[in-house]
């Protein structure tokens, strides 16, 4: 149990969940964690006083079971995540019978749904019945999707709370009103609501600034009186046909004070419980640019419209003797010349000779009568370029080939957005440091350059002491620039040679390279807890900072790299059980 369990049960209690109704964005938050995880069976759980509830789950049919048996109930214990990833082999899972059953659980990863109240309340989980692990984007997902959870389980409280609130007080029902008058003015629409008596009972302050009044002084004035006997004659019918319960949507343009307008309304009846009308919401929209555009695209030629117009790509026709006679505006931006410098010019001398020999094969092709793609990098002064092309032939009535329609995509954003992403994959986003993946990708590197060099590693195994005591006092914005600033002093430490990475939380690790021995690595952590004992500035407060390290000298390049860090993160154990701010030799 918890050391906080009755106020956790309160908090739980506030949330009005357990076994209510089951919710769509709750069922698509396990299925979508289910399907990035790769597992059969996922759920969203609340750990009530002797059972576990399933608010929303993949896989599993019971909507309870006892709490003795949940494997989230010990998730809740702890704020960092629970993964096993054999059930069998976990002295506090393995008689479980969930695992002995036929549920036949081996894998489990839970996530801890911490609300705004600061009690887990239960987990976000993904189980299968072989043992396996989460990848660094798996863990990752899972974690983005605990705190959607999260916060919809604070919003749902909130307005079970705001509710009450709103019963109890006329206050917060003047505040909402304000809070929905700032949200239509805010609108970029005409919105108005008249009155069974086609009076107007609200108006933003976009009908104000169109009229030339105060939206204030329309209230309580006739709708008719407003728009004028012109204007009130040719939207009376269908003002009453709203009021008759119809939706009525229709187009429009006008002259207001000067000024021609095109607008697009709606008319929405309000429709009570028994079916009658008692008024209508008027939302009216400028589209005057929208229709001026749509009248200059009207009179383009249609060839224009449809290539250039509505191709998000760079067009061009090209004649058989591979000259261009036609390109879009889009083609300027992908060559990065003018179009009078392009159009009527030979391909040869706009792409240049490297260029053109790369597609020549496939615009002969496209002469011939077939279609072709490729590929380009082109070197600009702004960069290179990143391009996929298009050649298909330009066919006469009687099917004589007379040219090639030309497409060229720019997918430099692309291909930057994919390095990008491989940043992301391989580094921590807070720290900038390595993370799990690449730090194990950069052992099994180093035992390879071990092997060949006959040299020894180590592995230094951190976390920040009493990082839960300074995540609790200063919050996790404190907490996490002790992490950065713990992160820098670190890389500071160490050599650039060395791996410094984040492994999860507050946890890291040094992969020291080409040491001689121990005493290698023991200066270096002497230098990372001298470093370490200056407070962490954080605001207007000093946050006292320290660390432990378990160091793991290795000789054997065929050790694996769970094996080894498991030896380091053992030493590391041995210098907090010490004491904390010390280091330990693994055996």
């Amino acid at each position: 149990m918890p050391a906080n369990e009755a106020e956790r049960l309160v908090a739980l209690a506030e949330t009005q969940l357990l076994d209510s109704e089951h919710e769509a964005v709750f069922d698509a938050i396990v299925a979508l964690a289910a399907s990035i995880c790769g597992v059969p069976m996922a759920a969203i759980t609340l750990i009530d006083r002797d059972r576990q509830w399933f608010k929303a789950s993949v896989g599993i049919d019971d909507p309870e079971t006892p709490r003795e048996d949940a494997f989230c109930a010990h998730t809740i214990l702890e704020p960092t995540p629970l993964e096993v990833d054999d059930a069998t082999a976990d002295e506090r899972f393995r008689n479980n019978p969930f695992v002995l059953g036929d549920a036949h659980v081996r894998f489990y990863a839970g996530m801890p749904l911490v609300t705004g109240s600061g009690h887990a309340l239960g987990a976000l989980c993904v189980i299968d019945r072989a043992p396996r692990q989460l990848d660094a984007t798996q863990r990752e997902s899972l974690r983005h999707l605990t705190t959607v959870v999260e916060r919809l389980i604070d919003a749902r409280t909130e307005s079970l709370r705001q509710q009450k609130l709103v019963r109890d007080s006329e206050e917060r029902v003047a505040r909402s009103r304000d809070f929905i008058r700032k949200i239509t003015d805010a609108m970029p629409a005409l919105i108005l609501y008249l009155d069974g008596n086609r009076d107007v009972r609200f108006a933003n302050a976009d009908v104000g600034r169109r009229f030339g009044v105060d939206a204030a002084s329309l209230l309580g004035r006739g709708f008719a009186e407003i728009c004028g006997a012109e204007l009130y004659a040719e939207i009376e019918s269908r003002l009453s046909r709203a009021f008759a319960g119809e939706s009525v949507s229709f187009e429009g343009s006008r002259v207001v004070r000067d000024q021609f307008y095109y607008y697009r309304t709606h008319y929405v009846p309000d429709v009570t419980a028994n079916g009658g009308v008692q008024g209508v919401f008027a939302l009216s929209f400028d589209i005057t640019a929208q229709k001026q555009a749509e009248i200059s695209a009207q009179t383009a030629e249609r060839r224009l419209q449809l290539i250039a117009d509505n191709i998000p790509a760079a067009v061009s026709i090209i004649d058989p003797e591979h000259v261009y006679r036609f390109n879009n505006a889009a083609y300027e931006r992908a060559i990065g010349k003018p179009l009078a410098e392009i159009t009527g010019r030979p391909v040869r001398e706009i792409l240049g000779e490297q260029v053109y020999a790369q597609v020549l094969p496939h615009l002969d092709r496209a002469l011939a009568g077939h279609g072709t793609q490729f590929e380009l990098r082109q070197h600009r002064a702004d960069g290179p370029r990143f391009l996929r092309g298009s050649y298909q032939p330009k066919c006469a009535d009687d099917g004589t080939v007379v040219g090639v329609f030309g497409m060229i995509l720019d997918q430099t954003e692309l291909k930057q957005a994919e390095d990008q992403l491989r940043v992301m994959a391989e580094f921590d986003a807070l720290t900038r440091l390595a993370n799990r993946y690449r730090l194990y990708d950069t052992i099994a590197g180093s035992a390879a350059r071990a092997q060949r060099h006959g040299a020894a590693r180590a592995l230094l195994y951190l976390d920040v002491d009493k990082f839960k005591a300074i995540n609790d006092r200063h919050g996790h914005a404190g907490g996490d620039a002790v992490l950065v600033e713990f992160a820098r002093r670190l890389k500071a430490a160490t050599r650039a040679t060395d791996t410094v990475a984040r492994l999860a939380g507050d946890e890291f690790v040094v992969l020291l390279e080409d040491v001689r021995e121990v005493g290698d690595a023991e200066r270096v952590a002497e230098a990372i807890l001298a470093a370490m004992r200056r407070p962490v500035r954080y605001i207007d407060t000093d946050i006292a900072v320290g660390t432990s390290i378990g160091i793991a000298f290795n000789t054997d390049p065929g050790e694996e790299a769970d094996a080894w860090l498991h030896r380091a993160d053992g030493a590391l154990y041995a210098a907090k059980s010490a004491g904390r701010g010390s280091y330990r030799v693994a055996a």
